[in-house]
Formats: structure tokens, sequence, C-alpha cells
């Protein structure tokens, strides 16, 4: 699937349609988010201490608004995102004095970037962004047959590459591929009289395909 968006969109590098201009955008898109969360945890009451990565893959949707400025072959652009994900990894460590599962999530994020671009074509550019995101962890923890859970608000770097082109004088298609790198954040969580600190440190990779309108 993604193979052909891609050769779709190179395909449409060649429709003849005029050039950018400066002014605001909107658009929405959907891809695929796969996380990772590098886990250190230590429960005294089991005698357990661990330190491993949890895996796994959901469906994200993003919305996003911006302005861009034109100047020559370059365009400069900031850009305010939102995004949903169906991210949700579990981990399982077991020891003789008990059993400790895991789930994390981080379903939703708001960010900040800015995306300096050029013009491979009057309707085309290619375009790099980095900036500022913050994401809502929630860790859901049960220790034995107890369970508890807690959120976190945790601050992250945005950065990635992406492609666009016009699909009309003001729709166009986005291809993008972003990494982020959210903050370690030490956790305390209690359940069935056990307590157990964690070091948790999360980071996502996602492919977006969105469709983007352009008001100039």
């Amino acid at each position: 699937m993604l193979k052909k968006l891609t050769i779709l969109m190179l395909l449409l590098l060649l429709l003849p349609l005029s050039s950018y201009a400066s002014g605001f955008y909107l658009g929405a898109g959907v891809g695929r988010d796969t996380a990772d969360f590098n886990q250190q945890i230590t429960i005294a009451a089991l005698s357990l201490t661990a330190s491993n990565h949890v895996n796994g893959n959901g469906v994200l949707g993003e919305v996003f608004a911006g302005y861009g400025w034109n100047y020559n072959a370059f365009y400069l652009a900031g850009e305010l995102e939102g995004s949903l994900s169906s991210i949700n990894t579990t981990s399982s460590i077991t020891t003789g004095a008990g059993t400790l599962n895991n789930k994390y999530a981080i379903r939703n994020s708001v960010g900040l970037s800015v995306l300096p671009d050029f013009k491979i074509t009057d309707a085309s550019l290619i375009y790099a962004l980095a900036g500022y995101v913050r994401g809502q962890l929630r860790v859901n923890a049960q220790i034995n047959n107890a369970a508890n859970s807690i959120t976190r608000n945790l601050n992250g770097f945005r950065y990635g590459l992406g492609l666009e082109t016009k699909l009309r004088q003001q729709l166009g298609v986005r291809l993008e591929y972003d990494h982020i790198d959210y903050q370690r954040s030490n956790l305390t969580v209690t359940a069935g009289g056990a307590t157990a600190v964690a070091s948790v440190k999360p980071k996502s990779d996602q492919v977006i395909a969105s469709l983007i309108w352009r008001f100039a």
C-alpha cells in the first residue's frame, strides 16, 4: 500500500498546476504508529527488577493547521498538530512471588512544528520538520490480582521528512515520516499492597498520508 501511494505521488509531480503562495492551510491524515517503551521496573514486594523494551503498533489519526511563507524556490511553514492513536502495548513479568502486567498507551498528543520546504516543481515540494510534542502517557498496572492506573503528560521532540504535491489548485496530498522522542518519566504505581517503581522512556515512529487544503 505504501509503495503504491509513493508511486502515485511521484506521478502527481507532473501535474501542470501553479506554484505555492503564502497563506493559511489545514489538513487531516491517517497512518501507522509504532511505539517503543523502554522500561526499568522495581517491585520490592515481589523481589523483582526488570529492564526491557515493550513494542506495539496502532492506527494514527491527525489534524493540522498552519501558515506558510513563500520565497522563490523555498517555502517555510509553522504548523500546529493534534493526533489520536490506538497504540496499546502489554508487558508481563513473572517471579516466584507474583506477576506484574503493564499496559502502556499514548493515545493523544499536540505539537508545534517548523517545516522548511524546497519546491521540486511548481506544484510539489519536499520538506523537513522539527518541533515540540506533548503527549499523554497512560499506564495500567496489575500486580497479581490488584490493578491501578496513572496518567502523565510528557514533553517530546518530533522530527521527520515529507513530500507534498497538489491534486488541484488548493487541494494537495502529503506523505510524511515522523519520529518522536519523549522524555523519560519516573512513575510509582501501588496495587494490592505492592508498589512498582518504574522509569519509562517512550518513542514513536509514524508514517502518515494526509489531504491538505490551502487557502491561497
